[in-house]
């Protein structure tokens, strides 16, 4: 964890606030940060938070924009009426087959699995220990181990 230095009139924004609402800075600073969804979204294995926040900024727009083309294609005006900030919290995905869905929607919605995942789990069980091996090798030795034949 990190030290944040605060001075200036900010700091005694931020001390008013907290005496006012009876709270810790903290606590504040802890609701204010939870209030931008991108912030409170960042999953907790990515190093690099401030790239990571770029890119989504730079997405964000690229994917709203095909949502509500799509919603507009369909006449769902709710969905079309949704604000940049809504999106911005309800927004989960565009699927395979280039529908967008919120995230209301992931109980209802069974996404294929990820092609890459399952390439990566074909060889979980591998004893290839060595990166120069090709993958044509690689799937050889394992269609070979699983079925008795290299095809």
């Amino acid at each position: 964890m990190a030290d944040l230095v605060i001075s200036g009139s900010l700091a005694e924004r931020l001390q008013d606030l907290a005496q006012y609402e009876q709270q810790p800075v903290e606590a504040i600073l802890e609701r204010l940060l939870n209030s931008y969804p991108l912030v409170a979204a960042i999953p907790e294995d990515i190093d690099d938070k401030a790239g990571y926040l770029a890119g989504l900024r730079e997405l964000r727009p690229k994917l709203y924009q095909k949502a509500r083309a799509y919603w507009q294609q369909v006449g769902n005006s709710a969905r079309l009426a949704l604000t940049e900030a809504e999106l911005d919290e309800q927004f989960w995905c565009i699927d395979p087959e280039g529908i967008p869905r919120l995230k209301v929607d992931r109980g209802s919605v069974q996404l294929p699995p990820d092609p890459l995942e399952v390439f990566v789990n074909l060889f979980a069980d591998s004893t290839v220990d060595d990166a120069s091996t090709t993958a044509r090798e690689t799937l050889a030795a394992h269609y070979q181990k699983r079925h008795g034949r290299p095809d």
